[in-house]
């Protein structure tokens, strides 16, 4: 039935994991959730992640999978973009709304899929300093 969670024995997302189903990575989406953060108080990125934090996991605890694995916070345009995974636009909003996060809109995102090959090779890739080497 679209739109409704399959059982399925792994679904590589372990936060998906409720009761004795599983969602399988087919059954989710993407989706961004849109609002505004004044320069003035860039805290509120850190306080409304740690609230959608809480209410995704609320959701999933009640049999309604919802995953928040990052945001991205533009300073300069005073805007911040939370990515989640759900099954439905009704589960980011129902989370949004839990987490008293005053958004401007919700949209789901068309990703490019990962090949096997991209993520192998991320995952091989060395990891980035913040260190420079000097030079002789």
């Amino acid at each position: 039935m679209p739109g409704r969670l399959r059982p399925s024995k792994s679904t590589g997302f372990r936060d998906f994991a409720c009761n004795s189903t599983s969602v399988t990575l087919a059954d989710v989406a993407e989706f961004v959730v849109e609002f505004y953060v004044s320069r003035a108080d860039t805290d509120a990125v850190g306080r409304g992640a740690e609230s959608v934090r809480i209410a995704a996991g609320e959701l999933t605890r009640e049999g309604t999978p919802v995953r928040y694995p990052r945001s991205i916070f533009l300073p300069e345009d005073e805007t911040c973009f939370f990515l989640l995974e759900a099954a439905s636009v009704s589960a980011v909003r129902e989370t949004v709304r839990r987490a008293a996060l005053p958004f401007d809109r919700v949209t789901e995102t068309i990703a490019e899929p990962h090949s096997p090959a991209a993520t192998e090779s991320r995952a091989q890739a060395a990891p980035c300093t913040s260190e420079r080497k000097e030079t002789t």
